[in-house]
């Protein structure tokens, strides 16, 4: 009678499960396409720092998200993982793909192919809501407190 019923209820039951906990949360896993970049100061900057700051390729590239002539698309997997694309007239189309972890409120990354990785390898997640995803990481030196921040917004 016990074979009988394990025999019925088999296909019932979902497939094998996951290998492990996901790395990443689920709120954060998924794809998010990229829609300006800005610089955020956390002091008062010179003249000449904040000149430095008007970069026209930012510009540009902001431009372009804005029009829809380039796209950047940011896919984090549940299990660890994340590929990033770029395309567009901002500049040579790029791909990227390796491994992710969240740790408190950074994002790591670890690309597959080290040689010149197209995002910076530790990334603070500074807003995560079910729509926007805003990551930053440090701009030029240190001691100006000046962050370049990626807007993100989930597809």
């Amino acid at each position: 009678m016990k074979t009988l019923l394990l025999a019925w209820l088999l296909p019932l039951l979902p497939g094998p499960p996951p290998a492990g906990p996901p790395v990443l949360p689920p709120r954060l896993a998924g794809q998010w396409r990229q829609h300006a970049v800005a610089f955020m100061a956390r002091r008062v900057l010179t003249a000449e720092q904040q000149a430095h700051l008007n970069d026209s390729t930012v510009a540009l590239l902001n431009t372009q998200l804005r029009q829809g002539r380039a796209a950047i698309v940011l896919t984090l997997l549940p299990a660890g993982g994340y590929r990033y694309a770029r395309t567009g007239p901002a500049g040579a189309p790029t791909s990227e793909a390796g491994t992710c972890r969240l740790r408190r409120d950074t994002l790591y990354l670890r690309p597959e192919a080290p040689a010149q990785p197209a995002l910076p390898p530790a990334l603070r997640v500074v807003r995560l809501g079910r729509r926007v995803l805003v990551l930053e990481f440090p701009f030029g030196d240190p001691a100006d407190k000046v962050a370049e921040q990626l807007l993100f917004r989930r597809e």
